[in-house]
């Protein structure tokens, strides 16, 4: 079930993918640890080691010419992470809300559920909690960092 404080987060997310330079589509991330907000980003054309490294899971065929690593607002989110209470945090109930703005679209959004790449960079981390736009509102995973 999805609460008024997650709606809130995801209207905060939705904020950050109308900022998101990214050519086809905007997408925003808020990620939460007792409801406060200690990461966030948004895609970019920009590249980044990290997102180089995880990409990895999305089976890129590394020769393949024009194969760019752009950020993800996941992996960004994760980049932004406030690690001056990082020792502190449990990351198991940290909670990632992820937002795609669907131009075109009666309800505005998209879905966002992580990609192979951003879904392995949050198990790495322990997250367990997953909430996303879908083309018709709004889903809620929970991640098996076992797996």
């Amino acid at each position: 079930m999805i609460s008024k404080h997650d709606m809130k987060m995801f209207q905060t997310a939705r904020k950050l993918a109308k900022q998101a330079n990214f050519d086809t589509f905007h997408i925003g991330c808020v990620i939460t640890y007792k409801k406060k907000i200690i990461g966030f980003g948004n895609n970019s054309k920009k590249t980044h080691p990290k997102q180089a490294k995880y990409n990895k899971y999305r089976h890129f065929n590394k020769t393949s010419k024009g194969v760019r690593h752009s950020l993800h607002a996941e992996i960004a989110a994760i980049n932004n992470i406030s690690y001056v209470v990082g020792k502190d945090i449990n990351w198991s109930k940290v909670k990632v809300y992820v937002y795609r703005i669907s131009e075109g679209r009666a309800s505005g959004k998209g879905m966002a559920r992580c990609c192979p790449a951003c879904m392995q960079a949050l198990k790495d981390l322990g997250i367990q909690h997953l909430y996303y736009t879908t083309n018709k509102g709004y889903a809620y995973e929970k991640i098996d960092t076992y797996a």
